[in-house]
């Protein structure tokens, strides 16, 4: 019976090894599930950020162009108002579309010397964009190389930030070994 106790304890360290291996093998796997949600959620908020960054400056470039229009259209009435024949012309003209406001109790815009002279502007600079193609307002529209180089740059800070950031273990005694140690400042962050 003596020759079966070694081998007896010979099938019990196989079995713990194999043991060990098995539950080596799930925390792995664990640690890569844990790992590939990170990335997904990671992936879609840089992907989520960049549309919307890319949005905000389609929508800054509309709001530009339509200021470069009312820009142009009120500096039109600027300079009418700033010509002195005109501004006679148009002071006089004021002056009787205020009175028949007063006479009518309301006041509009009938008989207005600068109105027209303001929507003639709009329609004048607006008249070019009526016809355009998606491909031509997509163009017009379109990311400048400057807002192309922000967005490219916020993506890469996000991407390089979530390279460096160190995995979430909260073991003691796995964040105090020497190789996670040595992870942990070739990555540049504090292991503790």
């Amino acid at each position: 019976m003596q020759h079966l106790v070694h081998t007896k304890e010979q099938m019990e360290y196989v079995r713990i090894a194999k043991e060990y291996e098995f539950v080596k093998k799930r925390a792995l796997v664990n640690f890569l599930e844990k790992s590939r949600g990170e990335l997904e959620v990671h992936m879609h908020g840089r992907a989520t950020n960049m549309l919307s960054a890319i949005a905000g400056f389609e929508n800054k470039n509309l709001k530009d162009l339509m200021t470069g229009i009312g820009e142009g259209a009120f500096s039109k009435v600027t300079a009418a108002m700033n010509d002195p024949a005109q501004r006679k012309v148009i002071m006089a003209s004021s002056f009787e579309s205020a009175l028949s406001g007063i006479r009518a109790g309301v006041m509009t815009y009938e008989n207005d010397p600068l109105m027209p002279i303001l929507v003639d502007e709009v329609n004048a600079r607006t008249s070019a964009f009526a016809n355009l193609t998606s491909a031509e307002e997509g163009k017009m529209l379109s990311l400048t190389a400057d807002q192309k180089r922000m967005v490219g740059d916020n993506d890469r800070r996000a991407k390089e930030e979530f390279l460096k950031k160190l995995p979430a273990i909260s073991n003691p005694s796995i964040r105090m070994h020497p190789k996670y140690q040595a992870y942990a400042a070739a990555q540049g962050g504090a292991a503790h």
